[in-house]
């Protein structure tokens, strides 16, 4: 967050749409996410449901689908290969998002498919949020 912010407060066009894009696209995914669709769907997560299921890190609070975690490091990622789409550090940016979304599923916080659920929304949602951007300029 700090560092969209950073971007955000950046004399830089580029650098300042990304902050801008990621600060949004945040927002609503935590809104959406936390509030609407977790309350809604109540799946517990899968050491709850699956007792024979090993920690690594202590137990997350919260329901289970979609993996907020998963769908704020896709977003992320896209919006960094969307304005800087030949840069090297996108491509690292993508490489820590997977191993994010792949990691929450390993620790056993997540099923596989809230997972993929939340780094579909979280790609849908900077796609939107960027898009809609976009057209205002």
């Amino acid at each position: 967050m700090a560092v969209l912010l950073a971007y955000y407060l950046s004399k830089n066009k580029k650098n300042k749409l990304l902050g801008k894009v990621g600060l949004i696209t945040i927002a609503i995914l935590t809104v959406l996410i936390e509030l609407i669709i977790k309350p809604w769907l109540q799946r517990p997560r899968p050491f709850i449901a699956l007792p024979d299921v090993y920690l690594i890190l202590p137990k997350p609070g919260g329901f289970s689908l979609p993996s907020s975690q998963s769908a704020l490091a896709m977003a992320i990622a896209l919006i960094f290969l969307l304005i800087y789409p030949k840069k090297w550090f996108s491509y690292i940016v993508l490489i820590l998002a997977v191993l994010t979304v792949l990691g929450r599923a390993y620790m056993g916080h997540h099923y596989p498919s809230d997972v993929v659920l939340g780094s579909i929304l979280g790609i849908l949602m900077a796609c939107l949020i960027f898009k809609l951007l976009i057209k205002k300029k």
